[in-house]
């Protein structure tokens, strides 16, 4: 059973290892805190013996790259995708922070945008990407389920205790994912 068809037992999951590592913490006089990850894309993403599926805005660059074009099945629901150098310095603020108010945390752009803007922006850096919505995902090559869709995590606590703000937007983002895409091949 894939985390897709199942994504009630992935947040499950996930709340279980916040509350493990919470007790785990106070059992040995530990500090802990936990970090809600929006969806992370950028240079480094590529299918690992863990993980196959890509962002969707890793699917799209490298479908604009290699010149397919996609079938996208809820192509109107909302993403916060937050490139990779801004989860890197987040959870780097979290963890050199001397002391910490709250014990999770948002990690993410903190702005939601529809994955037919992604897409936009995507082919007007990539011209070769082409897309069309479908409305069946069984014929989708790119699914967001509406269980999936996100809104703009709020990063208020995130500001607040190690003056976090997003530095990427979605347009640099892109460019500088695309850039690393394109040295690798």
């Amino acid at each position: 059973m894939s985390c897709i068809s199942c994504p009630l037992l992935y947040t499950i999951c996930k709340q279980a290892g916040e509350q493990f590592c919470r007790r785990y913490a106070e059992l040995f006089g530990l500090s802990a805190v936990a970090g809600r990850l929006g969806t992370a894309y950028g240079p480094m993403e590529r299918p690992t013996g863990s993980r196959q599926t890509m962002s969707q805005v890793t699917a799209l660059l490298e479908a604009g790259l290699a010149g397919r074009s996609l079938r996208i099945y809820g192509v109107e629901r909302f993403r916060d995708v937050c490139f990779i150098d801004d989860v890197a310095e987040a959870f780097v603020s979290l963890t050199l922070a001397p002391t910490l108010t709250f014990p999770i945390y948002n990690v993410s752009a903190g702005t939601a945008h529809r994955l037919s803007e992604i897409a936009r922006q995507v082919a007007e850096l990539v011209p070769t990407l082409a897309w069309q919505a479908v409305d069946d995902p069984a014929v989708a090559d790119l699914v967001v389920h509406a269980v999936s869709e996100r809104g703009g995590l709020d990063l208020t606590r995130l500001q607040q205790d190690v003056g976090f703000t997003p530095r990427y937007s979605l347009d640099e983002g892109l460019r500088r994912s695309l850039a690393w895409l394109r040295n690798m091949q």
